[in-house]
């Protein structure tokens, strides 16, 4: 650790110690990331639902609407994977100029057809720069922050990064219907104007190799439990934002449901980063996905019971504080189990579990709603994450050690 710090000082020329309070945005580097962060997140937000409608307009049909959405998403988790590789060898700030310049400039791609085939194409042109975005971000968050305070940082990035969300996906709707779908466009372009500040703040913020780390089983074998509990938390997210407006008998309380769900998701990833840095996000794991288990029982008995209905909102409220603190924690986590030149395939992986259990929980949960009925998707969900937990516990138990707790928050 303190190595850790001699590194940071010397190279950003600051002095931090443990435990120092100097505010994170001050730091070299971390309020340019954080620019990057909103720009890129707002251009997605914006974009996620009104680039369907756009489809639409142009006369696509609702399921080839759908694809649009579909389209992007897939582009990114594949996209991810790569990553690593562009951020070898161009650089961290260079590769993510590039994915800015995809992600912006899609934008601007989407004025000149409304027409399927080119709104397509422009979506799985985006997702790749989205890809880029996010595997960056996360990647010179960990390089970044301070030793000893990696939770604080991923809360305040967890917060820049909710923002967009909770305000952009209903405002780009609302702009596209009233004033025009190319001041939404315009809106999402706004990635173009961060390629300069990511060039400028990033630039000293490199992996430690020059080479590609592979996806070895090593890796895989560090990161593994803390991807496989941010994948089935998801999974239970992406249900309940996908079917929650279509179950049956809650009425408006659907509504207020999934606005405390993002509100809690955001403050929950927010305010548990200094107790991550304190406490080790492994021996806060389980907690968190215990949170994650009660909320979504909330929702099973609200959607199996009538007279339970009200539970909905209370249900939303938990499972998003676990929702939101298990991102924290388990991006802590993968980010302080590897050594710097392997933050960017730790990076591809945890948001690759991130994209893709949010697209499993839509898919899987239509289907087994469509078999039994929506509390038991939701309950189904729920025990997912309790096996999870319940493995998690098990295992901790068994390689709990003094290594283990001394070296929870340090960037190795």
């Amino acid at each position: 650790m303190v190595a850790g710090r001699t590194r940071f000082s010397a190279v950003y020329g600051v002095s931090v110690t443990r435990g120092g309070r100097d505010a994170l945005w001050r730091l070299p580097g971390m309020a340019g990331l954080l620019v990057v962060t909103l720009c890129g997140f707002t251009s997605y937000a914006v974009e996620i639902t009104t680039a369907p409608l756009w489809a639409a307009r142009g006369g696509a049909g609702a399921g080839q609407a759908g694809l649009v959405t579909g389209l992007l998403m897939l582009a990114t988790v594949c996209a991810q994977l790569t990553v690593p590789a562009q951020i070898a060898r161009v650089g961290l700030n260079g590769a993510m100029a590039v994915g800015l310049g995809f992600l912006g400039g899609g934008s601007l791609l989407y004025l000149l057809s409304d027409s399927l085939a080119p709104v397509l194409v422009t979506s799985a042109v985006r997702g790749i720069g989205f890809a880029t975005l996010t595997v960056g971000c996360a990647t010179a968050l960990a390089q970044l922050a301070p030793p000893g305070r990696l939770g604080e940082a991923a809360g305040l990035y967890g917060l820049v990064v909710a923002l967009p969300n909770v305000l952009g996906l209903p405002a780009g709707v609302w702009l596209a219907e009233h004033v025009g779908f190319p001041v939404v466009f315009a809106i999402g372009a706004a990635p173009l104007l961060a390629i300069p500040v990511a060039l400028r703040s990033l630039q000293r913020v490199g992996t430690g190799r020059r080479q590609a780390a592979g996806y070895d089983r090593a890796l895989v074998r560090r990161i593994g439990a803390p991807s496989l509990a941010l994948f089935v938390v998801t999974i239970a997210g992406g249900a309940l934002m996908t079917f929650l407006p279509l179950t049956p008998g809650l009425g408006g309380l659907v509504s207020l449901s999934l606005l405390v769900f993002g509100i809690t998701g955001a403050l929950g990833r927010w305010r548990v980063g200094t107790l991550v840095d304190r406490i080790g996000p492994d021996r806060l794991a389980v907690p968190f996905l215990a949170t994650a288990v009660l909320g979504m029982l909330c929702v099973a008995a609200a959607a199996h019971w009538g007279s339970l209905a009200w539970l909905v909102v209370p249900g939303g409220l938990v499972a998003g504080i676990g929702y939101g603190a298990i991102q924290n924690s388990t991006l802590v986590a993968v980010m302080t189990r590897v050594p710097n030149h392997q933050q960017p395939a730790a990076s591809a992986l945890w948001n690759g579990a991130f994209d893709l259990g949010t697209g499993v929980g839509g898919a899987a949960a239509g289907v087994l709603i469509g078999a039994t009925t929506f509390g038991a998707g939701y309950a189904a969900s729920a025990g997912l994450i309790l096996l999870v937990a319940l493995v998690l516990a098990w295992t901790a138990r068994r390689r709990r050690g003094p290594a283990q707790t001394s070296s929870a928050s340090t960037i190795r």
